[in-house]
């Protein structure tokens, strides 16, 4: 198994905006990154489903509903990804984390993602409600950067 701890912690301590939390909230957000980790970029399926429930219920329109959606919407997002991809290693998403927000069960991630150099991404917002060290639900809202569209200077992550 894939020990994610010292990435986790990089990308917790540099997240630009963060306010303050509890140790409780810290574990949830760390908890939220190592899922995006084993998932999104190391494709860690073994790993997923250790952070996952089996009863997960799917509220994004990419994919279909239950623990195998999450894998099913990385899968989709490594072949978007392996379209233009030139880094080393397998296509994966860039996840630039702006905000980790924790209430209660319910965690809030702001993203800028891209999927290869030079794409302007899209702006991602996710909510996962956790359970029993688990995620058992997910949401999202997401928003292709078109900078020719952005009518004032302070970006959008």
């Amino acid at each position: 198994m894939v020990d994610y701890t010292a990435e986790v912690d990089q990308i917790y301590a540099a997240l630009p905006d963060q306010p303050q939390q509890t140790d409780e909230q810290i574990d949830k957000a760390k908890k939220t990154i190592e899922l995006y980790l084993a998932t999104f970029k190391y494709y860690d399926y073994e790993r997923t489903f250790q952070l996952v429930d089996e009863n997960y219920k799917q509220h994004s329109q990419m994919v279909g509903d239950g623990r195998d959606s999450i894998i099913e919407a990385s899968k989709i997002l490594k072949s978007i990804a392996a379209k233009k991809w030139t880094g080393p290693g397998e296509p994966h998403l860039k996840m630039d984390f702006r905000r980790i927000l924790v209430d209660g069960d319910y965690v809030t991630t702001q993203i800028l993602s891209t999927r290869w150099p030079g794409d302007a991404g899209e702006h991602v917002i996710d909510l996962y409600r956790w359970k029993n060290g688990k995620a058992v639900e997910h949401w999202d809202v997401i928003q292709a950067v078109k900078p020719e569209d952005i009518k004032h200077g302070n970006g959008v992550a």
